[in-house]
């Protein structure tokens, strides 16, 4: 189900009992497939690939003035956006932080290190094998 506000652009698809709802988007070659759920403004995009299962899970929330998502590539690559930054988490590095922070806006410092601890924890690693 994709819901009034959400939107789906390019090639990415929304398939099977998966539910796309609020102002959620799913862009690029992105795949909701699933069980998997997305609302408020949680984004995937890119080869994204989010099904509801602990191998491609998602995860979204606003911290810090800022909607951030944590998702898994087709790959199994983590990914964590954070405002318009979209980066593999291992990217995410504190030096990293900073330099986003400087170039952006310094006030989320801590909420931006509270959800790169908060994606790493549930992603559990920085990459998962997948079988084909």
């Amino acid at each position: 189900m994709i819901g009034p506000n959400a939107i789906v652009t390019d090639s990415a698809l929304v398939t099977g009992s998966a539910i796309v709802d609020g102002s959620a988007i799913v862009d690029g070659s992105a795949l909701v497939t699933g069980s998997a759920r997305m609302d408020e403004l949680a984004c995937v995009d890119g080869l994204a690939r989010v099904d509801g299962s602990d191998a491609f899970p998602l995860l979204h929330g606003f911290d810090g003035g800022y909607y951030w998502t944590a998702f898994r590539e087709a790959d199994g690559t983590p990914i964590l956006r954070f405002g318009c930054e979209r980066h593999t988490l291992k990217t995410w590095t504190l030096a990293f932080q900073r330099a986003k922070l400087k170039q952006h806006d310094k006030s989320p410092k801590q909420a931006l290190a509270r959800v790169v601890r908060t994606a790493r924890a549930f992603l559990k690693g920085e990459r998962t094998k997948v079988s084909s």
